[in-house]
């Protein structure tokens, strides 16, 4: 791949002479300087008054190299406000995610608090005018903690879509049972953030990134990776009767009613057992592989 260097000394250079950028500020792995591999992508902000300009084209991006894809969309701050992005992939495969800002992105992180993305680490590479002075110190990133109507809504959604993914599985639907397993391992990874919560300042990160790090140490990491196997209807059931047990265990621990989750989960479990997908010891042994220990 391209050598991230290189790279940022080629739009530091860039931004040196363009009257429009400001400041140039370095996040994700290689802005925190951890984690970084021979995969890493740059995630890099390019700010100033007309830094926005930039997103009009494409002209300014072929410094870097010959490129496989060049996506132009639009990134979302905690204050609402769209600013443009270019997700680049460049011709060996390395990724850059370019956002261009005017300065009041640094401004309402003076005035709010710093957003997620810089709370998580960042890099001033270049500061023309002092817009960066004075930023927050970095802090634990948390997010939006759920009430318990919230939950509840998440579950009643997540019991739905458990139980039309259990017919898809006895219909040998597996194309269209795992496009919607989708939607619940995202309401269970919710779920699980707020009980990781409860007990830890741990960043949760989101989607999933970095599960081996904010996971409770109570649950079984490898039980829940291995609800990632679903090509044969064995498999997918044992996925599903394991993420239905994460859910309800989750739901105790934020404090929600499951009552109807159980009677949901032992509905899906006889139609597994019945049809000859699970046995009742499978299903119990399954079901229980969930938790390491229990907190002391």
């Amino acid at each position: 791949m391209e050598p991230i260097t290189r790279l940022i000394d080629r739009m530091l250079s860039f931004a040196l002479l363009d009257p429009r950028i400001e400041a140039v500020v370095l996040t994700g792995s290689v802005g925190r300087n951890k984690k970084i591999d021979s995969y890493s992508d740059i995630d890099i902000e390019l700010i100033g008054h007309g830094a926005t300009e930039l997103a009009k084209n494409q002209h300014w991006l072929s410094q870097f190299g010959k490129h496989l894809v060049s996506l132009a969309t639009e990134c979302e701050d905690p204050n609402g406000i769209r600013w443009p992005i270019y997700l680049h992939v460049l011709a060996q495969g390395r990724k850059m995610d370019i956002l261009m800002a005017e300065p009041e992105r640094i401004i309402n992180m003076k005035q709010n608090g710093l957003s997620p993305v810089y709370q998580r680490g960042y890099r001033v590479l270049l500061d023309k005018t002092g817009l960066c002075d004075q930023l927050p110190e970095i802090s634990t990133v948390t997010p939006p903690a759920l009430s318990i109507e919230q939950a509840d809504t998440l579950a009643q959604e997540f019991w739905f879509e458990a139980t039309q993914i259990a017919i898809a599985i006895l219909r040998n639907e597996f194309w269209f049972a795992e496009y919607r397993m989708s939607d619940i391992r995202e309401w269970l990874i919710r779920l699980l953030e707020q009980v990781a919560l409860q007990t830890s300042t741990q960043d949760v990160w989101y989607q999933g990134k970095n599960l081996r790090e904010w996971l409770p140490k109570f649950y079984s990491l490898r039980s829940l990776e291995s609800t990632l196997a679903m090509s044969t209807p064995y498999e997918a059931a044992a996925a599903l009767s394991i993420i239905m047990a994460f859910f309800i265990d989750a739901s105790k621990r934020f404090g929600l009613s499951i009552e109807k989750a159980t009677q949901a989960q032992t509905l899906i479990s006889d139609w597994f057992i019945d049809n000859e997908l699970l046995t009742e010891n499978e299903y119990y042994q399954i079901t229980t592989s969930i938790i390491c220990h229990y907190p002391t």
